[in-house]
């Protein structure tokens, strides 16, 4: 069989397949188009493999595919135990930090800001420990 690219194998496998049916179609036997699809998927194959990198792809595609699968196993598991030790009908409520009236400086009375417990922005001026006293 001479070297054939990829697109010529696609449709010869393309071409068996309608003939396949047609024969299918009446009662006849179709032996000889499966040894040619056969002939045909085995070629396309290993001009497959033959391109650059198909190893690494392939490889890369299984450790993929089994990262994402034990992402699932794992993921089921802490599902189910989470279902065994949580009863089903309790409804658990979020903790909400409210705010409180303040008196200020002034003497005015305001609502206090929610404090989160983020990152505090650093002074970009006067960074001295005298004025940061000061500020205090």
């Amino acid at each position: 069989m001479a070297r054939k690219t990829v697109r010529s194998l696609k449709t010869c496998i393309q071409e068996m397949e309608a003939r396949k049916q047609e024969k299918l179609a009446k009662g006849e036997d179709t032996t000889q188009e499966d040894i040619q699809i056969n002939k045909c998927t085995n070629t396309l194959n290993h001009t497959r493999k033959q391109r650059k990198g198909y190893k690494k792809r392939v490889k890369n595609q299984s450790r993929s595919q089994s990262r994402y699968q034990n992402q699932q196993i794992h993921q089921n598991r802490q599902n189910q135990l989470n279902q065994q030790t949580q009863p089903v009908n309790q409804i658990v409520q979020p903790v909400v930090k409210k705010p409180e009236l303040v008196l200020d400086k002034t003497g005015t009375v305001s609502l206090s800001p929610v404090r989160h417990n983020h990152r505090k922005p650093k002074s970009r001026h006067n960074t001295s420990r005298a004025s940061f006293k000061r500020e205090l």
